[in-house]
């Protein structure tokens, strides 16, 4: 809807041109924008009128609708310029800055248009939307009242209103709201739905006040009135227990399990009920449970299957044999995934391992006679084949590989064409280090189902690891639109797994650009994951889906906690570090920039031929936010960037302020602040690494590389001192960098990332040299390296890699590099280990 016409302009038009400009709003609403322009022409282009601030503003409008976003910016704030007093212009250049995405520019302009006309209905309904975008939920509650002053029988703007108040924790304002809204004529219109969810929004907002009393109590009265009946006596549930009426509880949960057997929330409810806060120390009455629900819901799987996570001795050997049989009678490629939990207790693990080696046993010696139970039922064939699996992943998930190589080998030898048995023979050769033939053997798959495409990933992500590119984007291209380029289509799909992998495989080809540019591509999905949240905050108001609307704000708040987010952090820190630390690494030799000249040229020519025989290929057009936030991701721009601290300041803000779980992120995003020299961001970074894992290696030796800052760098007086004296004195239990790292060395475990850990606070106390350092590493690798826990292809592959790029201990040299990985490859033989 286009903005009504100015009534505060400084430049009023005469009868014609005000005729013309009507007929610009006119064509404008009726989207004929080439009409719209037309029109606007006949006025800019007299001579008298070519600065019209209004005429400019509904150009800029047209022009941004139009998809031309960097020209209708341009011209909107000329519009402003040129009528400074018409409300028009401010309205036009807030919506164009909301399509920029700059929010809160869009509410400065708002604002003032405002100033204005202060009861201009469009204008606040435009300013509440960026108001709740930007979460400035006080403006929003504002500009709701004064939206309800003007429009007081809109549904959405009583929601809002209501909604503001919630949001800010006033409860009783927002109950009051609803109630004066349900005594409203708008009430009686509303659909059955819209006044269930209404009713569950209430109910919503008395659980979040703590008066459960209440909510309990509206939730049984209202009823009646609920669609929701799963939802109604999951709340009804959780409120019974919380107000410690746990019989009514413990009927409202049987209700729920009588609804869905395999729901685990109700078992752990009912285990409330009565009285069973940890299943492990009360395991025989938690057993009762699941035996009465079993015995009544015998097709259930649920109460079969959980209890073999908290009993033990022989009640955990009955519980657990039905469930291993059953599942290797139907073949259920799930099993080790269920089983796998238990393995934290080691006489569980050697109860199974001793179950399915003696059936192997048994059925290889004789297949007709064996059985998996005492009864002598008689098998089918493929019970070994699962035998044969389980075996596989069982010593593979200890980290056994050349038993889990030679059961997984018997696995495909007994069925080649075993889909199951392929995957688990490929993945016990990856974790052991011989990725190549991994692939291989994932190849032979997918030639055995064409159509499968979680096999055509899994394929392309280990081609990725071992950097084939190339083979990777034809696998996954078979399940890609013809005759389109599948790198573009996987971007467009927001298909981050290929993106992340790409970029990884990028970095270790030192193709850093390449790496950047997928890195910087997963971030813009998550910006624009952000700002596509902005059609649903009237809609939803509108639709009354308002309990689901609040989870989904929270929900927003915390996008970049998701984990790919976190992972494609890490990488661009490291490569953002690795610039500072190695800047030689991202120097083109003349020789390398003609090799890729001429890479590219051939590249071209063999794309132009492939488009004379299949077509010519639309040119891509580019997307929305592309066009509205353009970001320059050609390589070589991106691999030579003129800050690359101020890059990695970017996502290291952005880990610092999420509540993501990877402690690689928050070590890394205290690194990019430690060389920034900005103590206080640095304790933030460190006391998100501490909350998550306090006894962690790699937050021992940040700890330790802050304190000597702190003790011998640090240079700042008067307030900010205190406040980092403060900080230090909450974090720290321990200040000095000596005893600290006594402490961190007789608490450690045996593990691997420990014992770097060690080897890397001594480099950072200097107590070990670089070369000191070396030493260390070859000989944890070379003498007693069995008694080492965590010692995984995996955790080697990275710790070979920082050792190249002098992550561990600084520059190491060119000759330990070789010795290193020759070590590890005699751990892992057949593994491929890079380096750079």
């Amino acid at each position: 809807m286009a903005p009504t016409l100015g009534q505060t302009s400084s430049q009023p038009l005469p009868s014609k041109e005000l005729g013309i400009f009507r007929k610009v709003v006119k064509n404008f609403e009726l989207r004929q924008y080439k009409n719209a322009l037309r029109c606007a022409k006949q006025i800019l282009e007299k001579q008298q009128y070519a600065n019209h601030g209004e005429t400019i503003a509904m150009k800029a409008l047209i022009l941004d609708n139009m998809g031309k976003y960097g020209e209708a910016l341009e011209l909107a704030k000329k519009g402003v310029a040129s009528d400074i007093k018409s409300y028009l212009c401010w309205h036009v250049y807030g919506l164009v800055s909301k399509t920029h995405r700059k929010y809160d520019e869009a509410i400065k302009a708002f604002k003032m248009a405002l100033r204005l006309d202060k009861d201009n209905h469009q204008v606040l309904r435009d300013l509440s939307m960026c108001q709740l975008q930007s979460r400035d939920y006080e403006g929003f509650r504002d500009t709701c009242y004064s939206l309800l002053s003007t429009k007081g029988m809109n549904k959405a703007v009583w929601m809002g209103y209501a909604v503001a108040h919630h949001l800010l924790g006033d409860y009783d304002m927002a109950l009051k709201t609803l109630d004066l809204y349900q005594k409203s004529s708008q009430w009686d219109r509303s659909t059955e739905y819209e006044m269930s969810e209404f009713t569950f929004y209430q109910n919503m907002i008395l659980h979040d006040s703590g008066n459960y009393e209440a909510a309990l109590q509206h939730l049984e009265t209202n009823s009646s009135i609920l669609c929701d009946k799963l939802r109604y006596h999951q709340t009804r549930t959780e409120l019974l227990i919380k107000l410690n009426r746990l019989s009514d509880a413990e009927n409202v949960c049987l209700i729920l399990l009588n609804r869905n057997p395999e729901d685990k929330k109700s078992y752990q409810l009912l285990q409330k009920c009565r009285g069973i806060e940890d299943e492990e120390a009360n395991p025989e009455d938690a057993i009762k449970i699941y035996e009465e629900m079993s015995s009544k819901y015998p097709k259930a799987n649920l109460p079969k299957v959980h209890p073999i996570y908290f009993l033990k001795g022989k009640a955990f050997e009955k519980a657990i044999l039905p469930v291993i049989v059953n599942y290797i009678r139907k073949g259920v490629p799930s099993l080790f995934k269920l089983l796998r939990n238990v393995y934290n207790d080691s006489s569980k693990v050697e109860f199974i391992e001793k179950f399915f080696t003696k059936k192997i046993t048994e059925f290889e010696e004789n297949s007709k006679t064996a059985s998996l139970t005492d009864d002598g039922l008689e098998e089918s064939p493929d019970v070994l084949l699962w035998l044969y699996i389980l075996a596989a992943q069982h010593f593979d998930y200890l980290n056994q590989f050349q038993k889990a190589i030679e059961y997984s080998d018997k696995a495909r030898n007994h069925t080649p064409t075993a889909l199951d048995g392929l995957i688990t023979c490929a993945r016990v050769r990856k974790h052991s280090g011989d990725i190549l033939t991994a692939i291989s053997i994932l190849v032979e798959a997918t030639e055995l189902d064409i159509g499968d495409r979680f096999l055509n990933t899994k394929c392309a992500k280990y081609m990725f690891h071992v950097g084939d590119i190339k083979g990777a984007g034809e696998m996954v291209s078979k399940f890609t639109r013809e005759n389109e380029c599948h790198e573009m289509y996987m971007d467009d799909m927001q298909c981050m797994w290929f993106q992340y992998c790409y970029a990884r495989a990028a970095y270790r080809k030192n193709m850093f650009g390449e790496s950047l540019k997928k890195l910087q591509q997963i971030e813009s999905h998550f910006t624009q994951f952000y700002s596509d949240q902005f059609d649903f905050h009237g809609y939803c108001m509108r639709r009354m889906t308002l309990p689901e609307y609040v989870r989904f704000l929270r929900m927003e708040d915390n996008i970049r906690d998701h984990d790919f987010f976190e992972r494609a952090a890490v990488l661009a820190m490291k490569i953002y570090l690795r610039m500072l630390d190695r800047p030689s690494d991202f120097v083109i030799s003349p020789e390398e920039k003609k090799a890729k000249e001429e890479e590219e040229r051939r590249q071209k020519k063999i794309a132009e031929k492939e488009n004379k025989n299949k077509g010519k290929e639309k040119e891509k057009k580019p997307t929305e936010a592309e066009l509205i936030s353009p970001k320059n991701l050609d390589p070589d721009f991106l691999a030579h960037p003129e800050n690359p601290l101020e890059e990695a300041t970017k996502f290291a803000s952005s880990i610092v302020n999420s509540h993501g779980k990877n402690i690689e992120a928050a070590i890394l995003a205290f690194e990019v602040y430690y060389r920034k020299e900005k103590p206080l961001l640095m304790l933030q970074a460190l006391k998100k690494a501490i909350d998550l894992d306090p006894k962690n290696g790699l937050v021992h030796v940040a700890s330790l590389k802050f304190l000597k800052y702190y003790h011998n760098d640090l240079k700042c007086e008067g307030i900010l001192k205190e406040a980092i004296d403060v900080s230090v004195d909450k974090i720290f239990v321990e200040k000095d960098v000596e005893k600290l790292n006594d402490l961190f060395m007789k608490k450690c475990s045996n593990s691997l990332a420990d014992k770097i850990a060690e080897i890397k606070g001594s480099y950072v106390l200097n107590k070990l040299s670089t070369s000191e350092c070396c030493d260390k590493l070859l000989d944890l690798f070379t003498n007693g390296i069995d008694e080492i826990s965590g010692v995984t292809f995996k955790a080697c592959d990275q710790l070979l890699m920082d050792v190249c790029v002098g992550s561990v201990c600084g520059d190491v040299g060119d000759r330990f590099i070789p010795k290193l990985k020759n070590t590890l490859c005699e751990i892992f033989p057949g593994a491929i280990f890079y380096t750079i």
